[in-house]
């Protein structure tokens, strides 16, 4: 699993919860961890961040998960992003891999 060196990460949904107000708010719900590798920005996909002013922190690559969306948050060593794009195809050895696109939240979520 050469591709997915870096480490575990934890992904989570967001799911619509109350604040102690009463204010509808977003909170995390486990979702899954997975093993993940860190992957270079193809040029398209730096032009297109720029034109949409989409603050792109990283791109990482795990197995292939196809219900992955940008309704998910992926925690990396306790630092919280917004899953951006997701694209699904094959790693150099073949395996079927999902590559995701990580931004910058605005905000952090808690964590159910």
């Amino acid at each position: 699993m050469q591709e997915l060196n870096e480490g575990i990460l934890k992904i989570y949904e967001k799911v619509p919860s109350q604040s102690e107000g009463g204010k509808p708010v977003d909170v995390l719900k486990p979702y899954k961890r997975a093993w993940f590798g860190y992957v270079n920005f193809s040029v398209s996909e730096h032009y297109a961040a720029k034109q949409s002013n989409t603050k792109v922190e990283k791109r990482v690559q795990i197995l292939q998960d196809k219900a992955l969306s940008n309704l998910h948050v992926i925690v990396i060593k306790k630092q919280q992003y917004q899953v951006g794009r997701v694209d699904h195809g094959k790693s150099r050895s073949g395996r079927p891999m999902t590559y995701i696109t990580l931004e910058r939240v605005t905000q952090q979520y808690d964590i159910k």
